[in-house]
């Protein structure tokens, strides 16, 4: 009896991991580069999840739906790489391809748009630290001749007194028009500014916070706008 029921379990997992080698067989991977052989997560039949395919090419990473989707990286026939984001199967986002050209490595990293090439990633150029009671902001760079910042402070779109309590790390100060202008500034240039405003149409006050950084040269223009 013992041993009828040792060949029963027996026969149960031999079907069951039939089952499963035929499960992983029938999830398809839907990009026709690397979709001979398929190991990793599926859902509905189509390769989801973290895997592995190969075909022509070969891909390790991220799937959705059948296609590389996420992070992931691509190894050409070529012998050149893409590692870095995907979108339905193509290049896009950030990453890094390198390939040999006449026995010459060449990489292009960067960002990447409907698997082409774009560009070098932007660096970040400012940062806002704290924006409390600040319904937006606005900081853009206009000029490359001078360094400079200028900030204004505004409510429904009307310039209000520039707080006394504006300060900045570098530069020349002054206030012009209810601007506050540092001039001559290094960078990276921090200014930080903290006051009080009374609501409009109901009591009470807003505290405003706001402290930014600015981290290239130029003339820059910060535009920070309150809660009504």
């Amino acid at each position: 009896m013992k041993n009828i029921f040792l060949l029963l379990g027996l026969i149960c997992c031999f079907t069951l991991n039939s089952s499963l080698v035929a499960a992983q067989e029938g999830c398809k991977v839907l990009l026709e580069n690397i979709s001979d052989t398929y190991k990793g997560e599926c859902k509905k039949g189509v390769a989801n999840g973290n895997g592995i395919a190969k075909g022509i090419d070969s891909f390790e990473g991220e799937f959705k739906k059948g296609y590389p989707h996420g992070n992931g990286t691509m190894t050409y026939a070529n012998g050149s790489i893409y590692t870095g984001k995907w979108k339905k199967g193509k290049r896009d986002g950030n990453g890094v391809y390198t390939a040999k050209i006449d026995g010459q490595e060449i990489e292009q990293n960067g960002v990447w748009k409907g698997d082409k090439y774009i560009g070098k990633k932007k660096s970040q150029m400012y940062k806002v630290v704290t924006d409390m009671g600040v319904r937006n902001y606005k900081i853009r760079k206009v000029d490359d001749a001078v360094n400079q910042v200028t900030v204004e402070v505004k409510r429904n779109g009307e310039r209000l007194r520039m707080p006394n309590t504006l300060i900045g790390d570098s530069g020349n100060y002054r206030v012009d028009q209810n601007l506050g202008i540092f001039t001559g500034t290094n960078t990276p240039f921090e200014g930080s500014m903290n006051f009080t405003v009374n609501n409009i149409g109901n009591p009470g006050t807003t505290i405003v916070n706001f402290n930014f950084i600015i981290l290239e040269p130029g003339e820059w223009v910060v535009e920070v706008n309150i809660n009504i």
